[in-house]
């Protein structure tokens, strides 16, 4: 057996050098352990070519049309991806993506809207960089999640992002300041000075008791200055500047329903970006199975 295999190694490695594609014994390795790996998963998938292209692709990839049974969740597209994104595609939507929307949309997923799957390319389509895990068939963009009657999307479901909550308390901030300068006197001008045409020179006293030439507020007694509010919270625009604004407190089902799952997305991907992330995912989600020593990086 040992000549056998030997023969069987020599003529695989004559046939497919590694430049022009994936050696039988790297075939082999990565279906054994899609094997094990795919033990107990419930997903409609078919093995697709192995892909080579440089740097990218993977000796053992799957088409995958959906995930689950009962329902079944379809991906729309059909995804390539590993066995190891199956899997762990396979643990998110059982474990929290359909318990999260039965509790919070009233019904399961029965659709994921994907954007990528395998791509050649650089991570964030940068021209120098590391190879992304979409180079390695190894990561999914999702756009969206669909029950049968509704659809949570990333891009108008999320809300606001935390910098989008402080360029928005910084905006409303300078408008306050912008506000506030209109107000103030001109610069070199006394703030108790009659404004001009007025006061002595016009023959028309400012003071309330027939002093000329001052103008003196009254006081609070006499009916004419604004309401004061005693205790309770601060009305909006008295907020400190550079805090973000409020958040509504009547939760939107949607948006807790997207940041609950993109949360424990992190238990099964090495990675897994939204938009909290940047400006390039607020759009979608990104996992992948990056492996990583530290933990799973999650934004």
């Amino acid at each position: 057996m040992a000549a056998t295999a030997g023969a069987a190694t020599t003529a695989a490695n004559t046939s497919q050098a590694p430049s022009a594609g994936w050696s039988q014994d790297e075939i082999k390795q990565a279906k054994a352990h899609c094997d094990v790996v795919l033990r107990g998963v419930t997903a409609s998938y078919a093995p697709d070519d192995p892909i080579k292209q440089g740097e990218c692709g993977s000796p053992v990839v799957f088409k995958v049309t959906s995930i689950g049974k009962g329902p079944e969740v379809q991906l729309s597209p059909p995804a390539i991806m590993t066995c190891d994104m199956v899997a762990s595609l396979d643990k998110w939507v059982r474990q929290d993506i359909q318990p999260q929307a039965r509790a919070l949309l009233g019904g399961s997923i029965v659709k994921i809207d994907t954007m990528s799957s395998y791509s050649c390319r650089n991570a964030y389509g940068r021209a120098k960089t590391r190879l992304s895990e979409h180079g390695r068939a190894n990561a999914l963009d999702i756009s969206a999640f669909n029950t049968a009657k509704d659809s949570s999307v990333v891009l108008t479901n999320w809300g606001l992002t935390a910098r989008e909550q402080r360029a928005l308390a910084a905006r409303q901030e300078a408008e306050r300041a912008a506000a506030q300068a209109g107000k103030a006197p001109a610069s070199g001008q006394p703030q108790n000075a009659a404004p001009a045409g007025t006061g002595a020179a016009a023959g028309a006293p400012r003071h309330p008791y027939g002093m000329p030439g001052t103008v003196i507020a009254p006081p609070s007694g006499f009916g004419l200055a604004p309401p004061v509010r005693l205790g309770g919270p601060k009305a909006a625009s008295n907020q400190a500047g550079g805090s973000a604004p409020q958040a509504d407190t009547r939760a939107d089902p949607k948006q807790t329903f997207l940041r609950e799952i993109h949360a424990r997305a992190c238990k099964h991907f090495g990675t897994v970006l939204g938009p909290e992330a940047n400006n390039a995912h607020k759009n979608h989600f990104h996992v992948d199975m990056a492996p990583r020593r530290t933990g799973n990086f999650c934004e």
